[in-house]
């Protein structure tokens, strides 16, 4: 079904000709985005039914010829979509012909006066809806479960011609012979299959035209009679959504099933097997393995029913603090209760920046016997300045500080001296935790009292990574956890975390203050909410209520003190070191 307004995208790196698009199109059945990326343009069109595309000569990643010809030259739905460009006065002659060449519908030399930039857009945006109005030519975005309705539709009416859909990277077509689906395709599937495919997409572009010579590119038709299909197709999807419901959470690990995959099972299952026995995630083997998802989802799906695999329990299964090793040693207890005493008397701002403070003489001693800390996280600059703020806040209680080293590359240790005999070893870890160096690492820093795992980011990558971290770590450490969200460096003092819109996966970066506030995204122009930060952490992460979360900016010095002094609390509490 068309939208009641048309919608435009404008494009231009330029803030002025911006600003010129907004004030120059003010029809109330028009809806303008603006934008000043290529990848946001192709992106935006990939989701969304738009009328024109005005292209200014510059983007900032591309030209506008360059944005042009890849739009004409794609086999995607929207490759037909007028565009109207802009280019330079003083190479009007070379550059509209190459505009035009490229695949513009029409041009003008900028600056344009406003009344011809107006007559111009609104001749091609008129052409534009004509067309989509047209009873031969159907175009318009819905959502999946308005496709049959289509379909049906173009068999009741006899229609000859090829039908065009596509869902954000995902493309398919179907040439129809008077009603019936004579072949049919997408990248991994074709025929029925294909039908199934289009059908299983949360909503689509779709566009027909009625095309009589369509049929004769077809070699070897194989005739679908639509209504029959249909009634396979909506089975088949309604199976593939129950799997899918089951596997709804792309941070989802596995380990090894209580069965063994038989020898004679195909490439992929192997595949799917060998990665989840290694810990990958569910949204890394999508990632990994290039197939039909759908397909995958169902492979996954029959492998943990049969027992090939089995679904891992959440990171933090079985947390308790009590389950800690036991420090028998009654001097850690008694370093930790003089570090938080140390901590108390700490004024801010601190007095001195690391770089004021000098290195500790051969009298301190610094016993590795006494408690440590281990930093880990997502973002190695994240995690570092972490490190150096945790340091500075040590040195500027002692007026000294410990030498930093390194055992493998991204990795920094060094010992937290807050008095002559008060220490504590820290280490910030690699990025990398293979279990080779978390093997070493236990070694090392066998009187590890707990773990700070710093977070950064909570788009599905990044939870994907992390789920996979925590659980390395908490398979070698069995210590207290704290969850920490962290600001990046650059951003100052205002703790930020990044997710992603429901709609169109685009990464957007919020100000943990804004909860409740509500917002566009810039890519899909969605209504996005900001959700409440360390709610949507604990429910990405599966953090159970007695792991500690908390925000604070990575070089807050008094946030750190406070964190620091929280953990020596948590871990005296703990049963197991009384």
């Amino acid at each position: 079904m068309p939208h009641n307004k048309s919608t435009i995208l404008a494009l231009s790196s330029d803030y002025d000709t911006r600003m010129f698009f907004f004030d120059q199109i003010k029809r109330k059945d028009v809806n303008l985005l603006v934008r000043q990326t290529r990848e946001r343009a192709l992106h935006l069109l990939s989701i969304s039914d738009i009328a024109l595309i005005i292209i200014d000569r510059n983007l900032e990643d591309c030209t506008g010829l360059e944005l042009i010809q890849e739009i004409k030259q794609s086999n995607l739905y929207f490759n037909d979509t007028p565009i109207y460009a802009l280019g330079h006065q003083d190479k009007e002659e070379e550059e509209c012909i190459e505009f035009f060449d490229s695949g513009a519908d029409d041009y003008s030399p900028s600056p344009v006066s406003p009344s011809v930039f107006q007559a111009r857009v609104n001749k091609l945006l008129n052409w534009s809806i004509k067309q989509k109005n047209n009873p031969v030519k159907l175009s318009t975005q819905m959502d999946s479960k308005e496709i049959p309705g289509i379909l049906q539709l173009l068999e009741t009416e006899q229609s000859t011609g090829i039908l065009q859909a596509s869902h954000s990277k995902d493309y398919a077509q179907a040439i129809l012979h008077k009603g019936k689906i004579i072949e049919a395709h997408t990248e991994y599937c074709t025929g029925k299959d294909a039908i199934t495919e289009i059908l299983a997409w949360p909503f689509a572009q779709i566009k027909f035209t009625e095309n009589d010579d369509a049929p004769d590119k077809v070699e070897k038709p194989k005739t679908l009679n639509i209504s029959a299909t249909l009634m396979d197709c909506v089975l088949d999807v309604d199976i593939y959504n129950d799997a899918k419901q089951r596997l709804n959470d792309t941070e989802l690990a596995f380990e090894h099933g209580t069965k063994a995959l038989p020898g004679n099972s195909n490439r992929v299952a192997k595949q799917v097997v060998t990665m989840a026995n290694s810990g990958l995630s569910l949204g890394e083997i999508y990632d990994a393995i290039r197939v039909n998802q759908r397909h995958l989802t169902l492979m996954i799906d029959q492998m943990i029913k049969v027992g090939y695999i089995k679904i891992a329990p959440p990171p933090f299964d079985n947390y308790s603090k009590d389950n800690g090793q036991s420090l028998r040693a009654i001097r850690t207890t008694d370093s930790l209760a003089q570090c938080k005493e140390d901590l108390s008397k700490l004024r801010f701002p601190l007095s001195k920046e690391l770089s004021e403070v000098p290195y500790a003489s051969a009298s301190i001693l610094i016993d590795h016997s006494q408690p440590s800390l281990i930093l880990a996280g997502d973002s190695s600059n994240t995690v570092k300045c972490a490190f150096e703020t945790m340091l500075k806040v040590a040195a500027n209680s002692s007026q000294v500080h410990a030498k930093t080293s390194s055992q493998r590359k991204g990795e920094k240790r060094t010992t937290l001296i807050f008095d002559k005999h008060t220490t504590i070893d820290l280490v910030c870890t690699a990025q990398k935790l293979d279990h080779h160096y978390l093997s070493n690492l236990q070694k090392d820093y066998s009187s590890c009292t707990s773990i700070i795992y710093c977070i950064s980011s909570l788009d599905n990558p990044s939870n994907q990574a992390n789920h996979r971290n925590i659980r390395k770590l908490r398979n070698v450490f069995s210590v207290p956890f704290t969850v920490a969200l962290l600001s990046e460096p650059a951003e100052g003092y205002e703790p930020t975390f990044t997710f992603e819109c429901g709609k169109c996966t685009h990464k957007l970066k919020i100000e943990m203050s804004l909860e409740g506030s509500i917002g566009k995204c810039p890519i899909c122009s969605t209504e996005v909410k900001t959700p409440d930060c360390l709610a949507y952490a604990k429910e990405k992460l599966h953090i159970v209520e007695n792991v500690p979360i908390v925000t604070l900016p990575a070089r807050s010095d008094s946030s750190w003190s406070t964190l620091l002094s929280m953990i020596c609390d948590d871990i005296l509490d703990t049963k197991t070191y009384r």
